[in-house]
């Protein structure tokens, strides 16, 4: 219906920052304004707020959003600020309100009022709002910023609920509408009755279809909110057969209405076509897709009221129906929601408890987030066990600190948990700290832990735990062991058994330098999760990780590239320790491509994964790599700092060996290389050809006879890449030593390596930069001139928002720029492609 009078009150406010709609539930704002946007003001930018904007960054997120959908590519970078862990929302005002000096823009904001905390900041961009530009919201009461300095200053429109009201034109023409025809007197009292209240109005009309003495009904109709309300109840739910009340009544405990859910909770088999019915009959029924329904919200809560009023429990077994047929659809979160309805809070931990596993196999984090958001009524604080359990889903889904708490405050009442209850603590415990990389405690916290068979999936997987710590402290013969453990409890499916075990103890096993049976076992996990349809699940980060590295020791570095970056994407949010392995792969594939910046930087990301604080052998991996980036990049000084902070061992005494070959003191490097102790085929390796480095520096007789002990190592456990990189200085010698004797696939593979000039670098052909844009780069800039924002571009490249974020930071410091836009702009001038 055509509100032409209201459309021109909104046409009025162009000249000022802020045009509030302030009106109660029903008053027709969101419907005025949408009218308003269609066919007035078609380029605004439209945001609903919905109850999850009471969080500031969601609200500014889908500001954000709605900018880039009216007007495009000029709003990326105020998204790109969005997509930061912790976004300085103040920056993010600061640039909008930048953004609007160069082109003004409209922003409507609907339901404001749900955003309760983001008054200040909405304040801050309304009174800054330079000319040409505006904001217009709506709300139930006064949007939640102060208005008094701009009423005083006459900078803010107004339209409250009178000019809302309906005229009696306009409720003859909504009434027609909804198939109802009253004489010119009677829409006149109707709109007296209802204050011209749109909803009010609307339920009248409803009412009036099957009312055969209109002229009564009119008479006694009220405009008030609380007799329209009383209304609904008495002339809408009371006028309906005693089946349809309690079909509305009983159904109403649902958020969604689906033909099953609706036929547990009543007992009608014919549900969908009694849904179809209440849609027809315009029951404040809303469609939402394929045979499924909501209630209007008004509609919905009036519903809940009664039935709560009228039988509490009824409502509680409305709620237990529910909950059962959710369950057996096992779709979990809102079977645990409806159990908390029904009061069973006890069920709902158990039920919680069962299926952690079970959901986290299947769904990943995110589907163990869902299940922990649903139980958020469920207060866990009256018992032991709720602690455990809400404490192990956290950390499940990634929220550790949270998990932590709960974990902690079980810890404190343990004398309260049986021996089952004490065994998922502790192994809850050891899963926290296997997350936050502390290897030390994560195994003695599982020493003595034994499952029994009774025990749940959360306990069960206890021996899981121990591969990656194990790994981590190069103990490959205890990582084998607790693999072997796995396999003597009960399984738990492929997920846990072929793609979670195989996949960790395939990392375990390339780093100890079995790279054949690496191989098997990361194949075989990834080939399962993609016969499982698991595309972005967690299980996958280590077989990603295990693949990745041994790309890198083939001298794949693309292939190596892509696996890691989608490992690190996967694990970068709920897998902290996992995530920060797969960093550091990713960081040495990026070291021998000559992208030193960007490995330091990757290095430094990955430290935040996990908290400063902890004690974790995961840091010592990232001090090692920082120390030879630095001494790469020619920073000695900082390089012999960091080496001087680690432990003695062999990863020390080859930083040491090169920074005294680096500094022409090959008598020094070797006199550290007697030293090392080689715990893993690949330090074998790496130690043996910085010693032939060193023998060939010396002008050594043994020189030869040091690099054919080094190629040979290298030829027994496979490392043709090690070879081609470290002993590219000494190519000539290389190939002689290898065409000394008849052709293998090693000697082939690292001559083919060598032909290759390890590393690799493409340098631009368009324009001769200082610092040339490597190919991945070149590719992430063709990404930047499009609409897709950082994350669709990680999705688009299969690699993480970090990753991209990485790249961009080196495309925009190579071009000498500081933006998005501007780095578009100066590939353009420059004619790189």
């Amino acid at each position: 219906m055509a509100r032409e009078r209201l459309l021109d009150i909104l046409n009025a406010g162009t000249d000022r920052p802020l045009t509030a709609v302030v009106a109660p539930p029903g008053a027709g704002k969101s419907v005025v304004l949408a009218a308003w946007v269609r066919e007035r003001c078609p380029a605004a930018a439209w945001v609903s707020c919905e109850e999850l904007d009471s969080d500031p960054v969601v609200f500014w997120g889908h500001i954000g959003a709605a900018l880039r959908a009216a007007q495009g590519d000029r709003w990326l970078d105020v998204v790109e600020l969005l997509g930061e862990p912790d976004p300085d929302l103040m920056v993010v005002v600061d640039s909008l309100l930048r953004g609007l000096e160069e082109e003004p823009a409209v922003l409507v904001l609907d339901d404001v009022h749900v955003a309760r905390d983001a008054g200040p900041l909405v304040s801050r961009l309304v009174e800054r709002l330079p000319a040409g530009s505006r904001v217009v919201t709506g709300s139930r009461g006064d949007p939640p910023f102060a208005l008094h300095r701009l009423r005083a200053d006459g900078r803010c429109l107004e339209v409250r609920e009178a000019e809302l009201r309906l005229t009696p034109d306009e409720v003859d023409g909504l009434v027609n509408a909804l198939g109802v025809n009253l004489s010119p007197d009677a829409s006149r009292v109707l709109a007296d009755r209802t204050d011209g209240w749109v909803a009010g109005v609307q339920m009248a009309a409803i009412a009036l279809r099957t009312e055969p003495d209109p002229d009564r009904f009119l008479a006694e109709f009220s405009g008030s909110v609380r007799i329209v309300s009383d209304f609904l109840v008495e002339e809408v739910l009371a006028r309906q057969s005693e089946v349809v009340q309690r079909f509305l009544l009983h159904t109403s405990v649902l958020d969604q209405l689906e033909p099953g859910a609706c036929a547990a909770v009543t007992g009608h088999d014919d549900a969908a076509a009694f849904l179809r019915r209440l849609e027809t009959s315009a029951l404040f029924v809303v469609p939402t897709g394929n045979e499924t329904y909501r209630y209007h919200q008004l509609f919905r809560d009036m519903l809940r009221y009664q039935l709560r009023a009228t039988s509490l429990d009824g409502a509680q077994d409305a709620h237990r129906r529910a909950a059962e047929w959710y369950e057996s659809q096992r779709s979990f979160a809102p079977a645990l929601s409806h159990l908390l309805a029904a009061g069973r809070v006890d069920r709902a931990y158990e039920v919680l408890q069962e299926v952690l596993g079970p959901v986290f196999m299947r769904g990943g984090a995110t589907a163990v987030r869902a299940l922990v958001t649903a139980m958020s009524s469920g207060d866990p604080t009256l018992d032991a066990g709720r602690m455990v359990t809400i404490g192990s889903a956290l950390v499940i889904a990634g929220a550790l600190t949270s998990g932590g708490a709960w974990l902690d405050r079980a810890q404190r009442q343990a004398g309260d948990l049986d021996d089952e209850g004490r065994r998922r603590l502790t192994v809850a415990r050891a899963h926290l700290a296997a997350e936050r990389g502390e290897a030390g405690l994560t195994l003695e916290l599982l020493e003595g832990v034994i499952p029994q068979p009774a025990d749940d999936d959360t306990v069960i997987v206890a021996p899981f735990f121990e591969i990656h710590p194990r790994g981590w402290l190069h103990d490959f013969v205890g990582a084998r062991h607790a693999a072997a453990r796995t396999r003597t409890l009960r399984s738990l499916g492929a997920v846990y058994d072929e793609i979670m075990v195989g996949g960790a103890l395939s990392w375990a096993v390339c780093v100890e330098g079995s790279l054949r049976e690496a191989e098997a076992l990361a194949e075989k996990a990834l080939a399962t999760g993609e016969e499982l349809g698991l595309h972005d699940h967690p299980a996958l980060i280590e077989p990603l990780r295990t693949r990745g590295r041994l790309c890198f020791e083939r001298g794949d570095l693309q292939g190596a590239e892509t696996a890691l970056e989608r490992s690190v994407m996967l694990g970068e949010k709920c897998r902290p320790s996992l995530a920060l392995v797969s960093a550091a792969a990713l960081a040495r594939v990026w070291v021998s491509e000559g992208r030193l910046t960007d490995a330091a930087e990757l290095t430094t990301a990955a430290r935040s994964f996990l908290p400063s604080d902890v004690e974790s052998p995961l840091f010592t991996l990232l001090d090692g790599l920082d120390a030879r980036i630095a001494l790469l990049q020619g920073d000695a000084d900082r390089a012999a700092a960091i080496t001087e902070r680690l432990a003695p061992s062999t990863r020390r005494g080859r930083l040491e060996a090169r920074m005294h070959l680096a500094q022409r003191g090959p008598h020094a490097a070797l006199t550290v290389l007697e030293r090392c102790e080689p715990a893993t085929p690949r330090e074998q390796v790496d130690l043996l050809t910085l010693r032939a480095r060193s023998e060939v520096d010396l002008h050594s007789s043994n020189a030869d006879a040091s690099l054919a002990s080094a190629v040979d190592a290298a030829r027994l456990h496979g490392f043709p890449f090690a070879i081609a990189e470290e002993l590219i200085p000494l190519a000539p010698r290389l190939r002689a030593i290898l065409h000394s004797e008849p052709l293998y696939d090693f000697a082939n593979a690292v001559l083919g390596l060598l032909d290759r000039v390890v590393p690799l670098a493409e340098p631009s052909r368009q324009v001769a930069l200082v610092d040339p844009l490597t190919s991945r780069e070149l590719v992430v800039l063709r990404y930047l001139e499009s609409r897709l924002t950082t994350s669709e571009i990680g999705n688009e490249l299969y690699v993480s928002v970090n990753t991209v974020r990485t790249h961009a930071k080196a495309v925009y410091r190579k071009l000498g720029v500081g933006s998005r836009r501007d780095a578009v702009a100066e590939a353009r001038r420059l004619g790189i492609r």
